[in-house]
């Protein structure tokens, strides 16, 4: 059974992060399609231009690795759940990773959770609530009376030898 951290992950993160992933996403494609039209710009600004056919050579074959480096990135993101074991060098993005990370993505989807009293639910709202309410309930302060901390100094004490009693007696910061 999922838990139900990660249930309420699914319901309240996720969308969000999702949503950030799509604005990134079409920043990413703006700005490589404004890159590959300047990079095309330069191939036929070298072609016009009056040089010897060995430096356009050169320029035309520079700006040529550019361009295929500059492609070959526009599918990077893709294999970003993929491990580095799973890609081989030199690999491009198949329709295989496409289908591997959909799949992964729906592994990790949460879609229902189950509250401390154990009643399980599927509406996202709940489940954000249940997930504060866990994350409250997980890091809350603990509250100690100072009894119990005398207490637990009384038993302390006689156990441990004089040594280490000066020791454990000196600041935290010291």
């Amino acid at each position: 059974m999922v838990s139900h951290r990660d249930h309420l992950l699914g319901r309240f993160v996720k969308p969000r992060l999702k949503r950030y992933l799509r604005i990134w996403g079409a920043e990413r494609r703006r700005d490589f399609k404004v890159m590959e039209e300047s990079l095309h710009t330069c191939i036929y600004d070298i072609q016009k231009h009056d040089t010897s056919p060995d430096k356009k050579l050169a320029a035309l074959n520079r700006y040529k690795a550019k361009l295929v480096r500059l492609q070959a990135r526009q599918t990077e993101y893709l294999r970003l759940d993929t491990f580095e074991r799973d890609v081989i060098v030199g690999e491009e993005t198949t329709l295989y990773h496409l289908i591997k990370s959909k799949k992964r993505r729906e592994a990790r989807m949460i879609r229902r959770t189950q509250d401390q009293r154990g009643s399980i639910t599927e509406d996202p709202t709940e489940i954000a609530q249940i997930f504060v309410a866990h994350v409250k309930d997980k890091y809350s302060s603990i509250d100690v009376s100072d009894s119990c901390v005398v207490e637990m100094l009384n038993a302390i004490r006689p156990n441990t030898k004089p040594s280490y009693a000066a020791y454990l007696e000196q600041p935290i910061t010291a």
